[in-house]
């Protein structure tokens, strides 16, 4: 007898419906805009959100898939809260807006981060893309990678490759 739904494992929880690149194969840029007016959760909902995830028993959030969820000015916060109530985080992100502060965040509270860069080469990054960030993109996975390993978290940092037509020579 159950008296109310059980929590899934894992929510994918997406702060935002914006994003900073216009991807030529996203599956999600049919309402994706690069205004945020009325694309983002409030703080409120986010943190709100996330302690009654944390609550229900949920154990994992993976922060991304319809938009780019470092565009969310409290996503370090939510990280945060999720990690101290227990809850594992991951994120799917392209990697071009991550700062020092953030960085530090996702990978002490992060199991994985998934950065999706698509492209072996600054060429074929545009190709998809139409805009340059692949230095941006690239430097920040450093970042990560050396910031995992300096505080020697168990937080995965993956370099994503989506296969596209213009890419699919470099995989």
């Amino acid at each position: 007898n159950i008296d109310s739904p059980l929590p899934p494992i894992e929510v994918s929880l997406d702060p935002i419906h914006a994003c900073n690149l216009k991807c030529s194969w996203c599956n999600a840029s049919r309402y994706l805009q690069t205004d945020l007016e009325g694309r983002r959760m409030t703080d409120e909902h986010l943190m709100n959100l996330t302690e009654f995830l944390a609550n229900w028993g949920v154990r994992a959030i993976c922060w991304g898939g319809g938009g780019e969820p470092t565009l969310h000015t409290k996503l370090g916060e939510a990280l945060e809260l999720a990690k101290s109530l227990n809850v594992e985080n991951s994120i799917a992100t392209n990697g071009t807006l991550f700062n020092d502060k953030l960085i530090d965040i996702a990978v002490r509270t992060c199991r994985w981060l998934g950065v999706s860069i698509d492209a072996g080469t600054k060429e074929t990054y545009f190709a998809g893309r139409k805009i340059d960030l692949f230095n941006q993109a690239t430097n920040n996975l450093r970042k990560l990678a050396k910031k995992q390993k300096e505080l020697k978290t168990n937080c995965d940092v993956a370099y994503k490759f989506l296969i596209f037509k213009e890419n699919q020579h470099e995989i």
